[in-house]
This record gives C-alpha cells, structure tokens and sequence, in this order.
C-alpha cells in the first residue's frame, strides 16, 4: 500500500516488514522506518498508512493490532545529518556484504565487514544483520554481542537472533548463561499458540541436552512440521533434522538413525555437517567402531576457529550458516565417543 503526503512530495510505501518513503518527484528512497518485529508467524495481515493533515506525522498498522506513529522533526542540525549520512553507510555496507556472499565473493564482504566492526550500528536489526555476517566469518564473540543488543531490545518473537544467541553462546562455552536462556527459549515455542512453532527456537534447545519429556515434545512438534503440506521456501530441510535431534534427545536411539536415514538421504551436501549427530547415534545405538570413523570424517571438515588459529584476510574463508550447529556437535560428540 502507498499513500502521498498533502503536499504531494513524497510517497509512504509500507510493506509487513518497514515504511519506505520516497520523492514523488523522481521516485528517490529518501527514508526507511523500520518499527516492526518480526512476527512469530505469517498470518493474514495487511498494513495500511496515513499522514497526518500536516504532512509531519505518519501512522502505519502492525501485525500485533497495534498503531505506530512517527513525527518528522525539525530541520536537521549538522550532527543530525552526520548521523543520517552514517546510518546510510553502515547500511549499505550491510546490503553489500550479504550480496557477495550470496555470490560467494568472500574477500568483498569480510572487506566491508571489517569496515562495520567498530561501526554503531543505526538501529537493532542492523546489529541482527551484523550478527549474521560475523557468524559466517567465525567472529563469535563480535557475533554475541550483537545477537543480545538484538534481543535486549525485542519481545521474544525473532526466530533468527534467537538462535543465533544459542549458537554463540555454546560455542564460546558459556553453560550458565545458556541455561538462563532457555527459559526464554521455551517461551519462544508458547507463543505458538496452536500453531505449529518456528523451527529456529526448536533447535537452539535441541542442540543441548534437554529433559526427555522435552525432548519428546519438540520431537512432536517437528513430526508434524516435516509432515504438513509445504509451501514455498518452506523449511522442511531443517524440519527433517530438528526430528532427528529430538529422537537422540530423547533416547530413541532407533527412530533416530531412521530420521538420520531420511533426512541425510534426501539432503546429502548439508548433511555432512551434521556427521557428528550421526556418530553420536551410533555410539548410542552400540556401533562403536561406525561411530569413531564418522567422527574422523567429520574432523576433517572442521575448520580452526579464529580463537585456535590466527587467519589472515588472505585465508580467512567465509563459513556455511550450518557450521556453528557442526562446531557444537563436534564438541558434544568428541566427549562422548572418545572419553
């Protein structure tokens, strides 16, 4: 939907995600308004938009039955405009990056992130998209700092960051703050409501030991995930492995290794890293000699974490969005197969 202001100089265009407002005149993007969060499911929801009489005041609907309102201030001082041509840049530097690791061009985005890291970031989900970068470059420390500012700052509804914060912190070690969140992690899945949760919060739990009645709950929730009809750009990938997780968490060893079966047989190049999970399931399952071999082909694929091996920009290789999960099974998988 888009609405003009009074006097016909710019264009409100909102969307579920933003307001973006442009000149009438040539079409420029002159402002993003970014207030939404990200809703905890995709229901029927469409936004509308107004301005107020004056032109200086703008009101858009959000996913949540609530009202956002943002008033233009004054004419902006030069630190005003300081800030404004920063926030600009950080974000453009943001859209770049990503872009060239879409077109796995690692060099250009570790460039442009190295240039963000002592960079305020404009708003929250700058700090969430900053997260996401340092994540792919094994920057975990950076990478915790931004998923919290992220987090501090959102009812717990965003699936990404929420996960993200649960890698980080089991892969920096950080067992009592990672029991502390779990709490939070848990209310992520009640806020369902009846509908099916959001896979992400399901595997930041998984990815730890959880109780077995727990265990056994997630394992229901993602059953009838993998099963229901699929829509586009569904997530049924990461259903199929939340499965799998659920049985291991849950001792049934023997429904595991089916749910491994299926899910690596479908999925064959993101499941090698997840040979840990395999060779946890076989030690289980009494297949030691199995379980040992798959954990020597997953040390191969395991890469050094900057904190054990200094890389410079030269060989520093961008890291695929699955390599935290292999990291913190690796791990798990290295003390209990080789004790």
């Amino acid at each position: 939907r888009c609405e003009f202001s009074p006097d016909g100089r710019r264009i409100a265009v909102v969307d579920r995600e933003k307001i973006r407002i442009h000149d009438s005149r040539d079409g420029k993007e002159i402002l993003v308004l970014r207030v939404f969060s990200r809703r905890p499911f995709d229901g029927g929801y469409n936004p509308v938009c107004a301005w107020s009489r004056d032109g200086k005041s703008l009101a858009a609907s959000t996913w949540n039955e609530k009202i956002a309102v943002w008033e233009a201030p004054d004419e902006p001082n030069q630190q005003e405009k300081f800030k404004l041509s920063h926030d600009r840049t950080f974000t453009w530097r943001l859209n770049v990056a990503q872009a060239a690791l879409a077109q796995d061009r690692s060099k250009i985005a570790l460039f442009h992130l190295k240039r963000l890291q002592n960079q305020s970031p404009p708003d929250t989900f700058g700090a969430y998209r900053r997260a996401g970068l340092s994540m792919r470059f094994g920057d975990w420390l950076a990478a915790r700092a931004d998923y919290t500012r992220r987090l501090d700052d959102l009812e717990p509804d965003d699936g990404s960051a929420t996960l993200g914060c649960a890698r980080v912190l089991l892969i920096l070690g950080e067992k009592i703050a990672y029991q502390k969140y779990r709490s939070y992690l848990q209310k992520q899945i009640s806020l369902s409501e009846g509908r099916e949760p959001d896979w992400r919060p399901i595997r930041a739990l998984l990815l730890a030991p959880v109780e077995q009645a727990l265990a056994e709950t997630l394992g229901d929730f993602a059953a009838r995930s993998y099963d229901r009809p699929r829509y586009y750009n569904d997530p049924r990938e990461e259903d199929a492995l939340n499965l799998c997780l659920a049985r291991y968490r849950a001792a049934r060893y023997a429904q595991a290794i089916d749910a491994w079966d299926r899910y690596s047989n479908n999925y064959a190049l993101s499941s090698k890293w997840y040979a840990p999970l395999h060779a946890l399931i076989l030690h289980r399952l009494g297949r030691v000699e199995e379980a040992r071999a798959r954990l020597d082909d997953a040390e191969r694929s395991r890469r050094p974490a900057p904190r054990e091996e200094p890389q410079s920009d030269s060989t520093r290789m961008r890291l695929p969005p699955s390599y935290a999960d292999f990291i913190i099974l690796y791990d798990e998988a290295v003390k209990v197969i080789r004790r």
